[in-house]
């Protein structure tokens, strides 16, 4: 059974402390995620004449420039939401227009996790995924390049460029939002590699499919990924260490919910 708990920020952030009812090191926005630091007791303790319940979390703070900061520190339980260990149902994927917030990321990264084990898939080919997915469309199935509909921009989950890719594939009368319906296109996609896939853009060269049963570690699968599925013009190391970094929180994350 899964036993750190996982938590994200209340409406109006989450004030992180360098002790329970300390100095404020940082605040993390709403919705971003953190875990309980394993073998740390919570502390009860007051602050400005309240008392609270203070827990020493790891944190992933998104800045305003979309950057990432990770650290630890203390926050005051209720300030944050605990994260259900129940996968979610299908009728809680969020998929819109705009950016999504780090525990609606969360929902949609179990739904594709839990959807992929299924299909025999292995965690770190999950995860090396979920953290390109991150980068390209928050881990939102709705979501638009640069946020404007066009089919000539990418669309959807990987952000099928142009979008007809995808939608031309899906057909009349089904929804091209619906996460399943791009999840299926995935599993086409491995199915029939030179559709996306070039598996000479990483060494040692992966096909597809080998890919989705590999134990490499979860940040070399990241990387093989952005190379031979997602192809962008940049692949500096620094956009391959925030995809590398992305899915690394999103393994830590999962397996902390896992039962």
């Amino acid at each position: 059974m899964a036993t750190t708990k996982v938590r994200y920020a209340n409406s109006g952030g989450s004030n992180v402390r360098s002790s329970a009812a300390g100095s404020v090191v940082t605040t993390v926005n709403q919705g971003n995620l953190m875990y309980d630091i394993p073998g740390e007791k919570t502390v009860t303790k007051a602050l400005n004449g309240t008392t609270y319940t203070w827990v020493r979390v790891y944190y992933y703070k998104i800045n305003s420039d979309n950057s990432t900061t990770e650290g630890n520190g203390w926050v005051a339980m209720s300030t944050t939401t605990e994260v259900s260990t129940t996968v979610p149902s299908k009728s809680a994927i969020i998929s819109a227009a705009t950016a999504l917030e780090q525990n609606q990321m969360l929902t949609n990264a179990r739904y594709i996790y839990n959807y992929l084990i299924g299909k025999k898939w292995s965690k770190n080919a999950i995860c090396g995924m979920l953290g390109n997915m991150e980068m390209e469309s928050t881990i939102n199935p709705g979501r638009w390049q640069n946020g404007k509909v066009n089919t000539a921009n990418g669309y959807g989950l990987t952000q099928w460029t142009p979008s007809t890719k995808y939608t031309n594939w899906l057909g009349s009368g089904k929804t091209s939002g619906d996460i399943d319906n791009q999840l299926e296109r995935i599993l086409y996609e491995v199915s029939h590699e030179s559709e996306q896939w070039v598996s000479g853009n990483y060494s040692p060269s992966m096909s597809f499919a080998d890919f989705t049963k590999s134990t490499s570690s979860t940040t070399a699968l990241a990387e093989c990924f952005l190379k031979c599925y997602e192809q962008p013009a940049d692949q500096s190391s620094t956009v391959i260490n925030k995809r590398k970094a992305n899915a690394s929180k999103w393994s830590t994350l999962i397996g902390f919910l896992v039962s």
